[in-house]
This record gives C-alpha cells, structure tokens and sequence, in this order.
C-alpha cells in the first residue's frame, strides 16, 4: 500500500488498528444514564465530539449530522442531566456493527467514562453482531479498553493524504 501511495504522491496521514468481538463477549452493564441521541441533539453531540477530538465544530456538526440523521445509524450518550458526557456512534460494518467517535468530555477524561459508555453500549446492543472498531495506532489506552472488552486485532488500515 505505502509503494502504491508514494507513487501517486501520496503521505502516510495515520494508521489505525482495526478491533474485532465476535462470539462470545462481555453482557456489559445496564446504565441508566446511557440515552438514544436524536436529531434534537446534534449541537450538544458536536460540542462534544469537537473539543474530544480537536474538531472544528464545524467538522464536528458534519459527523454529527452524518450520524444522526442516517437512518441504519445510531448515537448513544451518556448524559447527566441534560450534560451530555460521553457518546459514542453505531452503525454498519462488512462484518457487523462499527462502534466509532467514542468520545469523553476531556474535563471528565480519567474518569472510567470511556470504560462505562463501552459496558453500556454492550449491553445494548445485539448479542448476534460482530462489533468492530477503529483506534488509532497510537492510541494505545484506548486499544487496551476495547481489548479489555474482548476486541482483538484483525488488521491496520491506513490513511493517506496528498503529500505536499
């Protein structure tokens, strides 16, 4: 891939690991404050998911919008009050259902959030689907809560960009 990307002037933007659960996997835990987001909800998701990954809140509304107004996607949110928390997106994968934008509050990162929204969604969704996710390759707490969830590596995908 990265002889073919050079050739075509193209740079190595990031790697991610693709994760993969199948068969048998944790039940997760029932969380009362995890919540079905809705198009009523696209600013607070944004807001979130713009200062979680460093976003414009632009970019950050186009993925929102993406996600919540496609019908075969989902956004699910743990939310306090009318704080929304944590939230992640689900929606369909070659091999099932793809958990992606898991993201925290960064006030509230270190909190066991990203532990609890995932135990959360777990238990929510359907026992009979293959899950996957994508993780940066440096991102290496992120991959050992999923790993912890019973995901295991399947393969690296990488991302290129036009070089300079």
């Amino acid at each position: 891939g990265q002889a073919v990307a050079a050739h075509w002037g193209l740079a190595l933007d990031h790697s991610e690991f693709v994760l993969v659960c199948r068969g048998t996997r944790s039940e997760g835990t029932k969380d009362p404050a995890l919540r079905l987001a809705g198009p009523w909800d696209l600013e607070r998701v944004a807001a979130l998911t713009a200062v979680a990954f460093g976003d414009t809140l632009e970019a950050a509304m186009a993925m929102a919008e993406n996600t919540l107004l496609e019908p075969d996607r989902q956004c699910w949110g743990l939310w306090e009050g009318e704080n929304l928390i944590a939230a992640a997106g689900v929606g369909p994968a070659a091999e099932g259902l793809s958990i992606y934008s898991v993201a925290v509050d960064p006030a509230r990162q270190g909190q066991g959030l990203g532990r609890r929204i995932m135990a959360a969604l777990l238990a929510v969704l359907p026992r009979d689907k293959v899950l996957v996710v994508e993780v940066d390759s440096e991102n290496l707490p992120a991959r050992a809560l999923y790993e912890a969830f019973g995901f295991r590596e399947s393969r690296r995908q990488d991302y290129f960009a036009r070089g300079l």
